[in-house]
């Protein structure tokens, strides 16, 4: 009997201290951001993105892909927000011609996707295309591509919101340089200007 007692003590005991060393999630911040801007932003022109009517938050993944983006949010990597609004924007470390084919790209952005759905679900995920750039055989991919990416949204919790012609000259397929880093991977602060203002009236009518 005592070694029993003694076996229960110390299981209870390690059980205690395991649920002290487990990790726990960062305390609620105040005045947290009704959005948050996530994925492949622009260094430097972020704010140029931001819709500044509420609280908005920026987390700047750089060269991930979206699977590597998939496995730190289900790592917890936004755990210590909730957002009413997601804005994704990717697409520039996924695409390229050493990267995915387009039906892999998209796949690996719906993964993203049900990572996002399943650690909030509360939060609307506003989905942007990838950015167009000059190359021909890259628009191509990309238009590909983005078409896969439409079918992922179902206008409620995840709606496309396609700000390419933003970047366009009119009745031009083909990007404004000066809308582009050199590296076309991501837009300038005219750019970012542009495209903030073709989401504007989306985020307004979310954040009703």
């Amino acid at each position: 009997m005592k070694y029993i007692v003694m076996f229960v003590l110390g299981l209870l005991l390690c059980t205690g201290l395991a649920a002290q060393s487990m990790p726990q999630p960062p305390p609620a911040k105040e005045n947290a951001p009704f959005i948050v801007y996530l994925g492949n932003l622009p260094d430097g022109n972020t704010p140029k993105l931001m819709y500044r009517q509420c609280p908005t938050a920026d987390i700047n993944t750089g060269s991930d892909t979206a699977k590597q983006i998939a496995h730190a949010v289900r790592n917890g990597l936004l755990d210590n927000f909730a957002p009413k609004i997601i804005v994704l924007l990717l697409g520039a470390e996924d695409t390229g011609p050493t990267q995915s084919t387009p039906w892999s790209c998209a796949r690996n952005i719906g993964d993203l996707l049900h990572a996002l759905r399943t650690k909030q679900p509360k939060a609307t995920i506003v989905l942007l295309p990838i950015l167009p750039v000059h190359s021909q055989p890259m628009r191509a991919t990309i238009r590909k591509t983005n078409r896969l990416l439409q079918t992922l949204a179902d206008g409620h919790s995840v709606i496309f919101a396609d700000v390419s012609q933003a970047l366009m000259p009119p009745n031009s397929d083909t990007p404004d340089p000066t809308l582009l880093s050199p590296k076309q991977k991501h837009p300038t602060a005219e750019g970012c200007q542009r495209i903030a203002d073709a989401l504007q009236s989306t985020l307004e009518r979310l954040l009703k």
